[in-house]
């Protein structure tokens, strides 16, 4: 660490991707916020529906994946559909209206984003996490197909149609969805995503 903060300061820029990070950074040195970009022609290509049936929620990836959050949701909700997409992303117990996709082509997994009608962030607690607020690329993804978004309160900062929720608390995580599934999605401002080109030209500006 001592040779990192020594050389640190050599650099013109230190890029984060969340500004949760920025303390982290030794004083002085200069910082460049800036999140993830995201591969926009694929989602705005994405135009032929996958779902066969309405009230259809997404979750992407297996990072810090916390099943007992898709139990809680499938339990209680049995007139949704759960769709689990990540190699880790599954449950120990069946449910009817829970798929488990596993690993599919990205072109697939954006057709099921972009027709959803809420997106699901199940992270699990860990040290550290609360940067996945703003790098999240799921949530990023989530936000450019305006879909709600459902997240542990430590991951729900920055976004106002992220609907926050208390790890491990059954009733709040019920509330999240709740007030997701009833969220204006004409409200959510799709113009914060950027593509990769969008971050570039940023990034080298």
């Amino acid at each position: 660490r001592d040779v990192w903060e020594n050389s640190i300061r050599d650099y013109d820029a230190v890029h984060i991707l969340a500004e949760s990070q920025r303390g982290e950074m030794p004083a002085g040195v200069p910082v460049l916020f800036l999140p993830h970009g995201i591969a926009k022609g694929v989602f705005d290509a994405a135009n032929d529906n996958p779902y066969g049936t309405d009230r259809n929620a997404v979750s992407v990836g297996d990072m810090l994946f916390d099943p007992d959050v898709v139990k809680v949701l499938a339990g209680a909700n049995p007139d949704w559909t759960f769709h689990l997409f990540g190699k880790k992303s599954r449950l120990d117990t069946g449910f009817a209206n829970v798929v488990t996709h596993g690993e599919v082509p990205f072109a697939t997994v954006a057709a099921y984003i972009r027709h959803a009608d809420v997106g699901i962030a199940p992270y699990a607690p860990a040290p550290g996490a609360a940067y996945l607020s703003q790098s999240s690329p799921k949530m990023i993804q989530y936000t450019y197909c305006r879909l709600p978004i459902v997240a542990p309160v430590f991951a729900a900062t920055g976004r106002p149609h992220v609907m926050a929720y208390q790890p491990g608390d059954a009733p709040s995580i019920l509330a999240a969805f709740d007030a997701a599934r009833v969220y204006d999605r004409l409200s959510i401002d799709a113009g914060q995503a950027m593509s990769w080109g969008e971050m570039a030209a940023r990034l080298f500006i």
